[in-house]
């Protein structure tokens, strides 16, 4: 594991990686973090699901 996690830290970390860690360091530090691009959608936040095509007014 000690092995794995260093050679896994060599490479270059990609955008979506530097956002999770971006997220988890946040979340660490106890404060939401408001960027659009790394703050976690919550389940009210998130988008309603798409009405039915028939229940559509």
């Amino acid at each position: 594991m000690g092995l794995w996690s260093k050679l896994t830290s060599t490479a270059p970390a990609t955008g979506q990686q530097r956002r999770a860690k971006a997220v988890r360091d946040a979340d660490r530090a106890g404060h939401a973090n408001t960027d659009a691009k790394t703050r976690r959608r919550t389940a009210v936040e998130a988008d309603p699901p798409p009405r039915a095509w028939w229940r559509s007014s």
